[in-house]
């Protein structure tokens, strides 16, 4: 497992298919979300907090995953995030989508977060969408984020556009607080119609 310490508030983790099975689950396990996965999450962030010595801060600690296109699963513990209404540690999954078919959301769609190593690559990713979200452009590190306001898309439309997504983009997710963390540590490229600007040039 790759582990690295993006901030003092933030964890990354690396895991290939054949380390999640050394912990009992399968991918289908995790997108299914059933009872084992919160004991791995805890698992995994116990070992990331004793090999690296990084220490966590009071409060819930949101946890971000989602299937890189090369299958490896990267995992973000965030403690910077405080939900009151919320007393156990969240959990959002996502994957890239290969079928429409396959999506299953169990909560409100508000904002989908796309990641590229390259502006063209978001470039190249604008000038093929169909739908118009609203979007904002950041830079973050040494990747680039497309932020697209999916709320009144119909789950057909949102299919299309994660599945485009697929042959374009380094990675996707659905989660409003890496929409948040982006906003607040990333540099604004374009504050406003991103995907028509970006399809322009």
């Amino acid at each position: 497992m790759e582990i690295s310490i993006i901030d003092q508030e933030t964890i990354q983790c690396i895991m290939t298919e054949e380390e999640m099975a050394g912990y009992g689950l399968d991918k289908k396990a995790l997108l299914e979300n059933d009872g084992r996965v919160q004991d791995f999450f805890r698992q995994v962030m116990q070992q990331a907090e004793q090999e690296t010595g990084f220490q966590k801060q009071k409060g819930n600690v949101a946890v971000y995953a989602s299937f890189l296109s090369d299958e490896t699963l990267e995992i973000i513990f965030s403690t910077g995030y405080q939900n009151n209404s919320q007393q156990n540690d969240t959990k959002e999954l996502s994957e890239h989508i290969q079928l429409q078919q396959e999506m299953t959301f169990e909560t409100e769609l508000e904002v989908a977060v796309f990641k590229a190593k390259s502006v063209m690559e978001l470039i190249a990713f604008c000038k093929q969408m169909q739908i118009i979200p609203d979007s904002c452009a950041y830079k973050y590190k040494k990747s680039y984020f497309l932020l697209a306001d999916i709320r009144r898309f119909a789950l057909p439309e949102i299919g299309r556009l994660f599945y485009l997504a697929d042959n374009y983009m380094e990675s996707s997710c659905y989660t409003t607080q890496i929409a948040a963390y982006l906003k607040e540590h990333g540099t604004c490229m374009i504050r406003d119609h991103a995907v028509e600007r970006l399809a322009s040039l």
